[in-house]
């Protein structure tokens, strides 16, 4: 309806701040891989699902060897020389600025009808 012309403006609009908002994110966590700032401390992995409380015993006996914590600041994969975060931070970069983009068209634009 003519009275919604300005919704898929103001979507595209949030989705511009939710995209920004991320690419704040993957930028930091980019940044902190290459060791240009430090990273949280809590910025460990570890699922809770691996642990065997069957071996917790062990564990604090010290028979059972656990794998090491891996941190969040250690690159776990890269193509042509960019990390996962950096790759990520470059896509949501674009998509932040194609949603401005949509965002910015003028309110009279109408989809082509067949």
């Amino acid at each position: 309806s003519r009275s919604r012309r300005g919704t898929p403006r103001l979507a595209a609009f949030v989705l511009a701040l939710v995209f920004i908002t991320g690419a704040i994110t993957a930028g930091f966590h980019a940044g902190g891989e290459q060791g240009w700032w430090a990273l949280p401390a809590t910025c460990m992995a570890g699922n809770p699902a691996d642990i065997d409380f069957g071996n917790l015993s062990g564990i604090l006996n010290g028979t059972v060897e656990i794998d090491p914590i891996i941190s969040c600041g250690d690159i776990a994969w890269s193509f042509m020389g960019l990390s996962m975060a950096a790759w990520n931070f470059i896509a949501l970069v674009l998509l932040s600025a194609l949603s401005l983009l949509a965002a910015k068209r003028p309110k009279d634009a109408r989809a082509p009808r067949n």
